[in-house]
């Protein structure tokens, strides 16, 4: 999930495509502000160029499942899973099990799980349940968004870190420095964890909070969150940045450190030049495919391209 294109004023303000202000004082209607693309509230829900998402109609094409009840929820889930089977043979459907025990025997990784206690509203409480809900279906890693850019987080940075490690703690939690732990954690039955920043603002002053970042269990650091910033550009400023001299330096420390690089959000221009220039593998955490939809929060051809090269990986 993604936040609103441009400057974020507040959790409980954006701007509607035409530039003027509005609020939402219903917390419920703020998962509006995580999508990445403009939007406008209207009734029962709000408009994006994707379409109209409802906030009330659990069988519309596009649904808010934010602030909704377990029986929304279930009765949403019904409703959907009605199109699973159509059009699938016997045969498709013997393969059923075949499938569910390669599933049960890999490794499956959640590559962006935002997000840690003290964004956004996320209290303890409902950083387990997520947590719980992926440990259901079988997740192996979970990779915990701890921070994006200045005035998400409702806490101190290093607050939403102490909240997220005493709960990692509690539900026993694998905690990953390297790939052994996810192996580890597999073996074991259990899950494992590591953080990830959607931003990396906070290190634009003084690369040597990589480090810091590193020893407080962020795996994961993208070089921005849709805007321009000192590293690279934005993937929805419109400019197509590259990665700059700093985001060169910045590359090698991350190098050094062993932090992974993630160009989700970064512009196209930057993803690839991160590829380019990193000598370890970068990934595109939470992105989709630009060729199927024209949005600038998705990948293009190119950065694909870098992918089958070995590269880059792109998680969808």
């Amino acid at each position: 999930m993604d936040a609103v294109k441009g400057e974020l004023i507040g959790i409980n303000d954006a701007k509607d495509p035409s530039g003027s202000n509005y609020r939402c004082d219903d917390l419920q209607h703020c998962g509006a502000h995580e999508i990445g693309h403009e939007h406008k509230h209207v009734k029962d829900g709000w408009t994006t160029d994707a379409g109209f998402v409802s906030d009330v109609d659990v069988k519309a094409k596009l649904w808010n499942p934010r602030g909704k009840s377990q029986d929304e929820i279930n009765e949403r889930a019904e409703y959907v899973a009605q199109f699973f089977d159509a059009g699938r043979t016997p045969e498709d459907r013997a393969g059923d099990e075949q499938i569910k025990q390669r599933y049960q025997n890999a490794i499956v990784i959640n590559s962006l799980m935002p997000s840690g206690v003290g964004i956004q509203g996320v209290n303890e409480e409902k950083f387990a349940e997520a947590v719980e809900k992926n440990r259901d279906n079988g997740i192996t890693l979970i990779s915990t968004s701890v921070w994006a850019f200045e005035g998400v987080n409702d806490v101190s940075f290093e607050e939403t870190i102490q909240k997220t490690n005493k709960v990692s703690e509690e539900m026993d939690l694998v905690r990953v420095v390297r790939a052994e732990d996810i192996r580890r954690a597999k073996a074991e039955d259990k899950m494992a964890i590591m953080y990830n920043s959607q931003g990396a603002d906070f290190v634009e002053q003084d690369l040597e909070k990589v480090g810091w970042a590193k020893e407080n269990g962020i795996m994961v650091m993208n070089f921005t969150y849709n805007n321009d910033n000192a590293l690279a550009g934005g993937g929805q400023s419109g400019a197509n940045a590259g990665v700059s001299e700093l985001g060169k330096a910045f590359i090698q420390k991350m190098n050094r450190e062993g932090v992974i690089i993630d160009c989700s959000h970064s512009s196209n221009q930057a993803c690839i030049d991160a590829a380019n220039l990193s000598t370890k593998p970068v990934l595109a955490t939470h992105s989709n495919v630009k060729a199927l939809r024209n949005h600038g929060r998705n990948i293009d051809d190119e950065v694909y391209g870098l992918s089958r090269a070995q590269r880059a990986q792109c998680a969808r």
